[in-house]
């Protein structure tokens, strides 16, 4: 494979687990809980992805890695707090 067919392959695997995690956040609409557990599931898997990109490309550094998890975390935070977890 070419490295624009990874490319596609890549960002076609992170846009299917985001439309997958959509589809269950909004099939749980009535329990909030089970919504936060696919919002920490679905940044667990941004941050795994993250990794693997760079990792592929050879440029995973640490700051990457800990780019990826802050917003991660960030979204997390930012879900709890709407859904009236935290």
């Amino acid at each position: 494979m070419n490295r624009e067919n990874i490319k596609i392959l890549e960002y076609t695997a992170l846009l299917a687990i985001f439309a997958l995690c959509a589809y269950f956040f909004f099939s749980f609409r009535f329990s909030s809980y089970k919504q936060f557990l696919v919002i920490v599931f679905s940044a667990f898997s941004y941050v795994i992805w993250g990794t693997i990109h760079h990792l592929i490309r050879v440029r995973l550094y640490w700051h990457i890695i800990y780019e990826y998890i802050l917003i991660a975390v960030l979204v997390v935070l930012l879900f709890a707090f709407s859904l009236n977890i935290l």
